[in-house]
């Protein structure tokens, strides 16, 4: 995506990766949760809730970074 936020010729083109990214990003969390499931262990659970915390962090960084690229590019 960040490719093709280069020219504002592609606003439709990153649209539709942001919308492929959203439904990985619940497929992420549904497999998470999946696995969450699984957990015995609370220091298990507790490994596992960080390293998704810290996941879901990097994703919602780049996504805000992707939807104010799609809205500079609309004002454009």
């Amino acid at each position: 995506m960040t490719e093709l936020m280069c020219d504002e010729n592609n606003l439709h083109l990153v649209k539709n990766e942001l919308t492929d990214l959203d439904r990985l990003c619940q497929q992420f969390q549904d497999a998470y949760d999946r696995h969450l499931h699984e957990l015995t262990l609370p220091e298990d659970k507790e490994r596992a809730a960080l390293h998704f915390s810290s996941k879901e962090s990097e994703i919602f960084k780049y996504r805000k970074q992707v939807v104010d690229w799609i809205e500079s590019a609309k004002n454009a």
